[in-house]
């Protein structure tokens, strides 16, 4: 008999370390706080990293504040560590409390305050203070660390923001996309961001080492100050407003609007009325789109760069636009598939140019405007992305939906798959220096001052009060459709009008059918009137 010895029981593998980065995303409206997690020993694709606090159970059972009004810019010197504290201890809690903490006694956790939106319109000198202020508070704290003032707590330009978005489509596997980079489309509230792989050369802004690639990939971002779907929104109200001004229809009850369904009223400006004019909307896009390409560095064109980068993910405004009139009855657009140009305009048009149905919401004025700026930057040629029709149908342009995307569409996600690829916001292992793109100019991270595209209101919008006390021998204001039809007409104007045939014309509908209801009810005579009949 052979004497053989059993093998030896394999060890379980020890539970994988945790590390943790924690970034603060201080933007126009608010400050919000992040936690993401990865395992040590996952550095290059970083299937493991994911966003840990806030999660769900946060901000329901919690007590813990993931998110502090008003923006970091808005605040006193005074004021910024009450305003952090709220933040900094629930995460601090969560990395610390309990029985087995995620966080052991001397391990440090990297944070970074990364400011955005409205501390770029501070000066320089009124920035220092508060980024003084926030690194010191933040150094408090045992469990975090802060690094210098100058590398973690500071002011991102567009393009370094632009950048951080892109990092965050692209790392990892992407197969489930079927493409080896995908590129950022992101129309946000105030700017434009686009970022995309380039062949290298002097478009290249930056060199970035993903997924273990050493020699790193060149990437383009650029930012569009005031191509914001709000900044469009006001100017588009600026426009209406002075012209009417100019006509001398400024002291009437309403003006009409032609980015809004017939009879819809503005949720925020009294006296703005639709008019459900589409086209004439889209012709009002596409004069913004040429006033504002003067000055301003030129939008990158579709067919010229998708041989380097072909898939483009349309972030913020583009999918929440898309969403929202893929709900409509009838739209036949599904927000998980590609997206399909000629059913999104056939449902903009059949929503924007009919009466208004629904309720009056915080966003229901700002629908058919944004669909409109959509169309009109990514498909206008000139001055536009230049998005063609083929290119819809080969399905080039898609939206965050999906587990896998969804969680890609936040920037700070990009600035942890750095920290955890290259222990620090940097854009390869052997960059000495932090990731910063047009960082330390004015106009890009300081004293940038928003300034209109179209020449702004020269009076402000009456209030509520003044237009009802105002004189009504002035017409309304309507849509100049003499000009031309066609939706990218550039020289579209408004003038009288189309805002009181609407208010009629809906006036008129409610009598109607009034009128026939009552026709339709019949009516019991009385025989003592009938003799009144008999000739």
């Amino acid at each position: 008999m052979s004497n053989t010895s059993a093998s030896p029981t394999p060890e379980p593998n020890p539970p994988a370390v945790k590390k943790y980065a924690t970034i603060l995303d201080a933007g126009s409206s608010a400050t919000r706080i992040f936690v993401y997690s990865w395992n040590a020993n996952d550095t290059d694709k970083l299937d493991s990293l994911s966003k840990v606090y806030p999660d769900d159970k946060v901000g329901k059972s919690s007590t813990s504040i993931v998110k502090q009004k008003p923006g970091f810019h808005r605040l006193t010197e005074g004021r910024i560590k009450f305003y952090l504290d709220q933040l900094l201890q629930g995460a601090n809690n969560f990395l610390t409390e309990g029985t087995n903490p995620r966080v052991k006694s001397g391990d440090e956790v990297p944070i970074y305050l990364l400011a955005t939106g409205g501390m770029r319109t501070l000066s320089k000198e009124a920035q220092e203070p508060l980024l003084e202020k926030a690194h010191e508070v933040m150094r408090d704290y045992p469990v975090f660390a802060p690094g210098t003032r100058v590398d973690n707590v500071r002011v991102i330009s567009g393009k370094t923001e632009g950048i951080l978005a892109w990092v965050a489509l692209n790392y990892g596997d992407l197969a489930f996309t079927g493409h080896t980079t995908q590129g950022l489309f992101e129309v946000g509230g105030a700017s434009v961001q686009v970022a995309y792989r380039t062949g290298g050369g002097s478009e290249a802004n930056v060199k970035i080492c993903l997924n273990g690639d050493k020699a790193g990939t060149d990437i383009y971002s650029e930012t569009w100050d005031g191509f914001g779907s709000d900044a469009v929104l006001e100017e588009l109200r600026n426009i209406i407003w002075n012209e009417a001004i100019q006509a001398g229809n400024s002291g009437f009850l309403t003006v009409g609007n032609p980015c809004l369904p017939r009879g819809a009223p503005d949720a925020h400006l009294h006296g703005i009325i639709g008019t459900g004019d589409f086209p004439t909307c889209l012709a009002l896009a596409k004069r913004i789109l040429l006033e504002g390409a003067k000055g301003r560095p030129p939008m990158p064109y579709y067919p010229f760069i998708q041989t380097d980068s072909s898939l483009f993910i349309g972030i913020a405004s583009p999918y929440y636009v898309y969403k929202h009139f893929s709900e409509r009855p009838g739209a036949g657009l599904n927000v998980s598939l590609p997206y399909n140009r000629r059913l999104f305009e056939a449902s903009a048009l059949k929503y924007c140019s009919g009466f208004f149905d629904g309720e009056v919401t915080e966003h229901s004025h700002t629908w058919c405007s944004k669909a409109a700026w959509m169309l009109t930057l990514l498909h206008d040629a000139e001055n536009g992305f230049g998005m063609t029709k083929v290119d819809v149908l080969r399905g080039k342009l898609r939206f965050p939906v999906g587990v896998q995307m969804e969680k890609r569409s936040s920037w700070t996600l990009g600035a942890a798959v750095l920290i955890a690829s290259h222990g620090r916001i940097k854009g390869c292992n052997n960059d000495t220096a932090t990731l910063s793109v047009g960082d330390n100019e004015k106009g890009s991270t300081f004293g940038y001052v928003p300034q209109p595209i179209i020449t702004p209101v020269k009076q402000p919008y009456p209030s509520y009060s003044q237009m009802m006390s105002a004189p009504s021998t002035n017409s309304l204001i309507a849509t100049d459709r003499s000009a031309s039809f066609d939706p990218l007409y550039s020289n579209a104007s408004v003038v009288n009008v189309a805002g009181f045939a609407a208010v009629l014309l809906v006036i008129w509908i409610f009598v109607n059918r009034r009128l026939r209801a009552l026709r339709s009810t019949p009516r019991k005579v009385n025989p003592s009137e009938v003799k009144h009949f008999i000739l």
